[in-house]
């Protein structure tokens, strides 16, 4: 499986107040979304089930940038010539 990460150093990137991004609480939303990836064990959850519950993919990246979440490509399919991805976090 290939991974979806772009290389990211979330240290580099604060608030206007100084703040790293590693450095500032969850938010409940946050802690909701990984409860339900704990939950989900290894396998994940894919990305249409996040966004089914309610989960942004704003907020689903942050998860994945600040390293307490891993997104990746768990299967590609092709469809008539245009291929569809399943990513899993």
């Amino acid at each position: 499986m290939s991974r979806c990460r772009v290389p990211y150093d979330s240290r580099k990137e604060g608030d206007s107040d100084g703040t790293a991004a590693s450095e500032r609480p969850l938010s409940t939303e946050q802690r909701r979304a990984l409860a339900m990836l704990a939950d989900a064990g290894q396998n994940g959850v894919t990305e249409a089930g996040m966004l089914a519950n309610g989960f942004e993919t704003k907020m689903l990246a942050r998860l994945d940038r600040e390293g307490l979440a891993t997104a990746k490509i768990a299967e590609r399919v092709e469809d008539g010539g245009r291929v569809i991805e399943v990513v899993c976090i």
